[in-house]
This record gives structure tokens, C-alpha cells and sequence, in this order.
């Protein structure tokens, strides 16, 4: 009776491992972004893997927030200043990454 079930230990390993999803072992992101008073036309499209932690690097001359929709993150900015926030991009879709003043969508995060 022992034999069939450890004949199948190896294939319910392998099973085990395969379920393994790549969010675990996605590579971590950096994003650069320049805030200016200058609103963008459009936004840029950063792609990041799902699971991957995303740190947004952001430089700016003008006070005041940033949103990242979708996973509730802000940052404050200070003009003359950079400033780092680092999330897990956990869901998959595209959000926006927006500031209100001036009022501009300046990153299509796409996480997949």
C-alpha cells in the first residue's frame, strides 16, 4: 500500500512547485518620474510584472500629492525635492498615477 502513494509523492512535489506563482519571484521595479508645472499631453506607460514591489523615485518642482489609483498609495511632494514610495503591485489592471496641481495622469501603470 506504501508504494502507489510514494510513486506519487514526486509527481504531487513537482504539482506543488508548478503552482508556485511567478508573483513570488517577480523582479522589483523602479519608476522614475519628473513632476513639473507642466502637465503632460499624455501619460507614459510603465509595465511592472504582477507581484513585482514597485518603488516610484519622484522629483518635482511644484508642491503637492500624488495619487496611484487602484492601490491607494500617495505621496507628498516638495518642490526642489525627490521623494520614494515603495508598494507590491498585487492586482492586475491599469491604473493611474495622477497629481491634482497641476492636474495631469502622468503615468499608465499597467501591472500583468
Amino acid at each position: 500500500m506504501l508504494r502507489p502513494i510514494r510513486a506519487l509523492l514526486p509527481l504531487a512535489l513537482l504539482a506543488a512547485l508548478a503552482g508556485c506563482s511567478t508573483q513570488d519571484s517577480a523582479p522589483p521595479t523602479t519608476i522614475h518620474l519628473d513632476v513639473r508645472a507642466q502637465a503632460p499631453e499624455e501619460p507614459v506607460e510603465e509595465r511592472v510584472p504582477l507581484g513585482s514591489e514597485v518603488t516610484l523615485e519622484v522629483s518635482s518642482d511644484v508642491d503637492g500629492l500624488l495619487h496611484v489609483h487602484g492601490f491607494d498609495e500617495e505621496l507628498t511632494l516638495t518642490a526642489g525635492e525627490t521623494t520614494e514610495k515603495t508598494f507590491k503591485a498585487s492586482m492586475s489592471g491599469a491604473f493611474e498615477i495622477e497629481t491634482h496641481d497641476p492636474d495631469a495622469v502622468w503615468i499608465k501603470l499597467v501591472v500583468s
